[in-house]
């Protein structure tokens, strides 16, 4: 079962993709805050990492920064999960090392789906097909 670490501020966000993804296959890892992945990477690592652009303290973008400078995650799928949907935002989040962008409100099928893909490109566990 493929561990997905999902990093959201919002609670009903947060739990109800938490859940969703539980039910799709995934073994989920949920977070609320920059401080809380780190916490939980010591302890797991994740096999994709859905990230909210939108925290407190700690935003998504630096996250991923700094996401991308860990060699343990650097190749982990990386997914930015944002209602601020900019035109130039897709272009950044490309730049900072996300592999998808994600607007919300979003559908969860779409972000099983691509969660899957972006595993079975990495040659990964995809989870229930």
């Amino acid at each position: 079962m493929p561990v997905c670490l999902i990093v959201d501020d919002h609670d009903d966000t947060r739990e109800g993709f938490a859940e969703y993804l539980h039910v799709s296959g995934f073994d989920v890892l949920p977070a609320a805050s920059a401080e809380e992945f780190e916490a939980m990477i010591a302890q797991r690592r994740p096999d994709a990492i859905v990230l909210d652009l939108q925290l407190p303290r700690v935003d998504g973008w630096e996250l991923a920064r700094r996401i991308r400078r860990m060699p343990e995650l650097k190749d982990v799928p990386l997914v930015a999960f944002s209602a601020c949907v900019m035109p130039d935002e897709r272009a950044l989040a490309e730049e900072v090392g996300f592999d998808l962008f994600l607007a919300k409100p979003c559908d969860p099928d779409l972000v099983v789906r691509e969660l899957r893909r972006l595993l079975a490109e990495r040659g990964g566990d995809p989870g229930g097909a």
